[in-house]
């Protein structure tokens, strides 16, 4: 199964992506920050094959998300 990790401060986005990818065949992992994000990436309970990042979130914005995501890649 192909599955996607979509991360969005607004839940009605990732309620709409959800229901989008989901109905298509898709396994689809929501969290609303990139500080989520992180820990689910690190958690490695699962393959995520794409990422669909906001890149306007408080806090830690998708540029910033990008960049720990890259580092944990990299280790």
């Amino acid at each position: 199964m192909f599955n996607i990790l979509a991360i969005d401060d607004e839940e009605t986005c990732l309620e709409i992506i959800n229901f989008s990818l989901t109905t298509r065949g898709y396994n689809v992992f929501n969290v609303s920050s990139g500080e989520e994000a992180i820990a689910f990436l690190l958690s490695n309970e699962h393959r995520i094959d794409l990422i669909l990042l906001d890149m306007m979130m408080p806090q830690m914005n998708g540029v910033a998300t990008l960049e720990k995501i890259r580092q944990i890649d990299a280790d």
